[in-house]
């Protein structure tokens, strides 16, 4: 998380998956990401394994149409 209160993506997932995460500025559909055990390794297991160099963005103009 952005201020380090958790070590491991695993344990950002359960947060966000818990009654404990409130946040009164979401969005009335909100739904919490409730994923069991094994289902939050493989995501991380899937995040690690994204690798590659990241694309060359052009800043100050807009895209060609």
């Amino acid at each position: 998380m952005h201020d380090g209160r958790f070590e491991t993506l695993q344990e950002v997932l359960k947060w966000y998956g818990s009654d404990k995460f409130q946040n009164p500025h979401f969005d009335s559909r909100f739904e919490r990401i409730r994923l069991i055990e094994e289902e939050q390794l493989d995501l991380v297991e899937f995040l690690k394994a994204c690798s590659g160099d990241l694309p060359v963005v052009a800043r100050n103009r807009l895209p060609e149409m």
